[in-house]
């Protein structure tokens, strides 16, 4: 069990681990925007309500470094963890 199928298991769960974060991240943007009186997304809630595009692309971009971030993550996991893979 520990040696065969775990490490055969090991690839799929990693990629659903990648995925999930993904969404994770997304649903975390639309529910700051949606209902929150602090963070990220009150932030360019506000800055949207005073027309303040600067600090709109700030935001955006910090998302899109975050997501970034927790996907070379993941993806460094997954090199470390299936190295014993041929191709990896």
């Amino acid at each position: 069990m520990r040696r065969v199928v775990l490490p055969g298991a090991l690839s799929g769960w990693l990629v659903g681990l990648r995925l999930s974060v993904a969404v994770a991240w997304l649903i975390l943007v639309f529910a700051e925007q949606i209902n929150a009186s602090n963070g990220i997304g009150y932030l360019m809630v506000k800055a949207q309500e005073f027309f303040q595009t600067d600090v709109i692309l700030v935001c955006l971009a910090v998302y899109a470094l975050l997501g970034l971030a927790s996907d070379a993550t993941v993806r460094f996991v997954e090199r470390k963890a299936l190295a014993w893979q041929p191709g990896r």
